[in-house]
């Protein structure tokens, strides 16, 4: 899963500015940190993230992982999304490796309404 924990993708933001449309209120702020629908100061600022606080802190591990253990650009460091050192952290977990193998993807899946 490529997962971005912001609440609007940095690309949308480029669309929206190109076309001088307006974001949703949650999904940015401008370079003082307040929040905006104009896309092009959203540039200037950041992208919120998705859920809240909770998303935040989200976001922050991913930032930890990604950035930090691999020793990649951290995303505060980089003055241009587009030439940023990317990393690239790849979590694998042997579900038999859980206890006794209990953890049944199926059955968790089939309670959600999915097939495995």
């Amino acid at each position: 899963v490529d997962l971005a924990l912001a609440a609007t993708s940095r690309a949308a933001i480029e669309v929206a500015a190109a076309a001088d449309a307006p974001l949703r209120p949650s999904d940015a702020v401008d370079a003082h940190g307040v929040s905006t629908i104009d896309a092009e100061a959203a540039l200037a600022g950041a992208q919120l993230p998705a859920g809240g606080v909770k998303g935040a802190l989200l976001a922050l591990l991913v930032e930890v992982l990604a950035g930090g253990l691999t020793g990649s650009d951290l995303a505060p460091d980089s003055n241009d999304y587009h030439t940023m050192n990317r990393g690239l952290f790849l979590l694998a977990v042997d579900p038999a490796s859980t206890r006794d193998g209990a953890f049944d993807v199926e059955r968790l899946l089939e309670r959600f309404g999915g097939k495995a």
